[in-house]
């Protein structure tokens, strides 16, 4: 065998065609021979295959997918079928705004992958999961799962509602509408609130409606201020990111300030129209003015609960070269002044060391990156540390962090904790994320299966060194309307008296298949709205036991 040649490594089909034509015009002669001595017997109409299938025809049947004004001959065009029409509609993803059914109820983004495995119902305006397929009596393998696992919940159906304005006059508001308001807090938990109105954690409360003599309640909420560098905080330096998203008024001062308020959809109409009646009243008592409008259909929300959250978490989110963090030393931050502190500014680190530390982060604790996109990541994860960038620069940057990554991780286990002690402008840039919160910026959605399918072609086409060349240049023009990477907020769920188990993602809702069904491939437990009924029910027994004058406050 040593004489013989190897196989070539381009095969050209048209060749390969022309040297066997000789055999097939032999066989295709025997074949007809014995058909004309078997007496011209040939294949019934009714069995023959149909060669011209591909071909255009006025009379053929129209496919499922293809609708025309009509034919020539006056024959009506054919409307697709609801099936039809419901698949492709579920199989878009806009970049905002739900799908809703003939009956006006909006369906999530998730409701394709739900409605073939959970029982559906129709609740507050909504198409949601109700539990599994079943009696609903699996609770222990829930909260099995819970213990022992992750759970995942798409909670896309909580409408987030944004106030914007001053923050005299948006405190004013809060504390009309909300129980316990900002302004209620003792001395002893002064400090947590002062980070959640520099945005670092998030607090719950209850809303209240104050339009008529007696109040009534609406409903729990969650509210979270957007990241802002006072301006009474002397410690920004130019050019600093905390400082660059601040609204200046005419006189100068930072004092726009926005703020989100969580609420669930069956008090939603009550609670926009108890905060609108509040912002009104605001602007006749002092003048300021305070816009308030509804996020619904622009943000999406995933709670991941369970003992290995925080695992699946790190699986998933692979921070990009720009999610850089200025950290300090620990023997700055001991420093009893802010200007001693903010004054010593170590070099870039990556946030995939904070996410590698989050669990020693505080109850309410808001975590804002730019991640990956899922789809990109492989089954064994990657090291963010480690990922080329497809710009030079970021390439330069990243090889200058790689190095001290481990010692940096190790240094921010011991800063983390310490950071919330001594409020600055470093952990106001662990929670900023403009992205989300600037409304005028519009987010892309990720790229399509579709793109991606044909970039994996394009890639085993390589790898049998087979000429692609039109295939690449239509995957790059199909992909410059979409981005790879995307921002998230990370919330750790706040609960007194027990340990927390569950992290929210707050991210575009163009974003929520592809997080998903990379989280529910990859070991998490999806639920319903049954199975986190038994979930709050749970957490609500244990926190009976060890502080039962809070279990009113704090369930919901």
């Amino acid at each position: 065998m040593a004489g013989v040649p190897p196989p070539p490594r381009q095969l050209d089909v048209r060749r390969f065609a022309a040297a066997r034509a000789s055999e097939l015009r032999s066989l295709y002669a025997a074949v007809s021979s014995r058909l004309d001595d078997a007496g011209g017997r040939h294949q019934p109409r009714s069995a023959r295959r149909r060669t011209t299938g591909h071909l255009p025809s006025k009379r053929r049947r129209r496919g499922a997918g293809e609708v025309g004004p009509g034919d020539d001959d006056g024959l009506p065009a054919r409307k697709q079928s609801r099936r039809v029409r419901r698949r492709r509609e579920l199989a878009a993803n806009p970049a905002e705004g739900f799908s809703v059914a003939g009956d006006g109820a909006r369906r999530l983004r998730t409701h394709l992958w739900y409605a073939k495995r959970f029982s559906m119902e129709r609740r507050w305006t909504f198409i949601l999961p109700v539990g599994a397929q079943g009696r609903g009596k699996g609770s222990r393998s829930v909260l099995k799962r819970l213990k022992n696992g992750t759970t995942i919940h798409d909670a896309g159906y909580f409408i987030p509602i944004e106030l914007d304005g001053p923050e005299d006059a948006l405190l004013s508001v809060l504390r009309m509408v909300l129980r316990p308001s900002p302004a209620e807090k003792t001395p002893d938990l002064k400090h947590l609130q002062d980070q959640v109105m520099r945005g670092v954690c998030y607090e719950n409360a209850m809303l209240w409606d104050v339009r008529s003599m007696h109040s009534q309640i609406v409903g729990p909420v969650t509210y979270m201020w957007r990241p802002f560098s006072r301006a009474d905080d002397k410690s920004g330096i130019e050019g600093d990111q905390c400082t660059s998203h601040c609204i200046h008024d005419e006189s100068g001062n930072s004092s726009r300030r926005q703020l989100w308020i969580w609420i669930h959809p069956a008090a939603l109409d009550d609670g926009i129209s108890a905060i609108q009646f509040a912002c009104e009243r605001q602007i006749q008592d002092s003048g300021g003015v305070v816009k308030c409008c509804s996020l619904e259909g622009k943000i999406g929300r995933l709670e991941v609960n369970g003992c290995k959250a925080m695992q699946s978490l790190k699986k998933i989110l692979h921070p990009t070269s720009s999610s850089k963090i200025n950290t300090i030393s620990t023997s700055d931050i001991s420093a009893s002044t802010d200007t001693l502190l903010d004054s010593c500014i170590a070099p870039h680190l990556l946030k995939a060391s904070v996410i590698s530390n989050a669990e020693i982060l505080q109850p309410g604790a808001i975590l804002s990156m730019v991640v990956h996109d899922p789809r990109e990541v492989s089954v064994k994860g990657i090291d963010s540390s480690k990922i080329v960038s497809h710009d030079k620069q970021s390439e330069v940057l990243e090889e200058d962090v790689a190095p001290n990554a481990n010692e940096a991780s190790s240094e921010v286990a011991n800063i983390l904790p310490l950071m919330w002690m001594h409020p600055g402008k470093h952990d106001i840039l662990l929670s900023d994320c403009r992205e989300l919160w600037d409304s005028r910026q519009t987010i892309n959605p990720p790229v399509s299966d579709e793109v991606l399918c044909k970039e994996k072609h394009s890639e085993r086409i390589k790898f049998f060194c087979l000429d692609s060349g039109n295939d690449q240049e239509q995957t790059t023009q199909e992909k410059d309307n979409f981005i790879r990477s995307c921002p998230v907020i990370l919330l750790k769920h706040a609960r007194e008296g027990i340990p927390s188990l569950g992290w929210s993602i707050i991210l575009p809702l163009s974003w929520v298949k592809p997080f998903w069904l990379f989280l529910v491939s990859h070991g998490a437990h999806a639920i319903g709205l049954r199975e986190r009924r038994w979930i709050a029910a749970k957490i609500a027994k244990r926190m009976h036991h060890t502080c039962p004058k809070k279990l009113l406050v704090l369930i919901k």
